[in-house]
């Protein structure tokens, strides 16, 4: 009964270290994740300023 019980901990341990490992990969991938939307809502901002610049443009020749 005793050796089940040992048993049962260390597989109760592994599991709770593959699940903290996990959750580290998942916080990595999160913060990536968080990065690339800032990166890609920058990049629409300058998109969107260099489009208003050109209709600008555009408008001032016609």
């Amino acid at each position: 009964m005793e050796h089940a019980v040992e048993l049962a901990k260390s597989q109760l341990q592994g599991q709770t270290m593959q699940l903290e490992k996990a959750g580290r990969e998942l916080e990595r991938a999160r913060s990536s994740l968080v990065a690339l939307v800032q990166e890609r809502d920058a990049d629409r901002r300058q998109f969107d300023e260099q489009l208003g610049t050109l209709a600008e443009e555009r408008q001032r020749t016609e």
